[in-house]
């Protein structure tokens, strides 16, 4: 059975915004978006993640936090456990070598990112929690980190 990120070909499970995402015209009953492709999804997940360490959420634990709040719950499926943000950080530093309230150095002022490894990396893990298995490809994850740099980085 396909788990809601494969579903969706949403690794980072990422929520639809009043703006549809690139790629993505549509969401599942949970605000989920659903992507035409997973590179989409990856694309999204890498803004989303930009964007909240150019909000001052340096750290895994206080992006998890923000990304998985308690106050929701996992998957936003009414019934399920509550998101536990501290055990994500923690999977999180365990994939990337970095400590959880280690600034990550994830991107710069204009949200190029310093390691495109990280990135990479903490792409994989999110999409291993979500799903609970790695399911897309090495090439989708870097071809949604070329798509974020094609169109949100800037230059100049």
């Amino acid at each position: 059975m396909l788990t809601v990120a494969e579903k969706n070909k949403n690794p980072g499970c990422v929520k639809q915004g009043l703006d549809p995402w690139k790629g993505s015209q549509t969401a599942d009953a949970s605000g989920h978006a659903v992507f035409d492709d997973p590179v989409y999804g990856f694309r999204a997940l890498y803004r989303t993640l930009a964007q909240k360490y150019m909000a001052g959420k340096r750290d895994l634990l206080a992006i998890m936090r923000d990304y998985a709040p308690a106050d929701d719950t996992q998957g936003s499926i009414a019934g399920r456990p509550a998101n536990d943000p501290g055990s994500y950080a923690q999977y999180l530093s365990r994939v990337t070598g970095h400590a959880i309230g280690e600034d990550l150095l994830l991107v710069d002022a204009a949200g190029d990112p310093r390691s495109m490894d990280l990135m990479i990396a903490l792409a994989r893990g999110i999409e291993h929690y979500e799903a609970g298995r790695e399911w897309a490809t090495q090439a989708q994850r870097v071809g949604g980190l070329a798509l974020y740099m094609q169109d949100f980085v800037r230059i100049g």
